[in-house]
């Protein structure tokens, strides 16, 4: 639960989906020998004109997501190039 709320918190990078422009895919780097994984992933719908929203899902992926569009923001990641 401590990854999810860092990945909230503190991002290395946010999207915007491509499937739902309200949803966004907050990405922390974590890195995990058992699981493989590079990212922790949360993603978090907004209802529309509004800053409230939900969390959707939470998991751990090998790489970036392809299923966002352009990073809005590179929140602590700024030394770090998108690959």
């Amino acid at each position: 639960m401590s990854q999810i709320r860092q990945a909230l918190i503190a991002p290395d990078y946010i999207y915007t989906s491509k499937s739902s422009p309200n949803s966004h895919l907050y990405f922390k780097e974590y890195r995990d020998p058992h699981l493989n994984c590079r990212y922790i992933l949360v993603a978090v719908r907004r209802k529309a004109d509004s800053t409230q929203g939900y969390v959707q899902s939470a998991y751990p992926v090998k790489s970036l997501s392809k299923g966002g569009t352009s990073d809005i923001t590179r929140a602590g990641a700024s030394s770090r190039r998108r690959r």
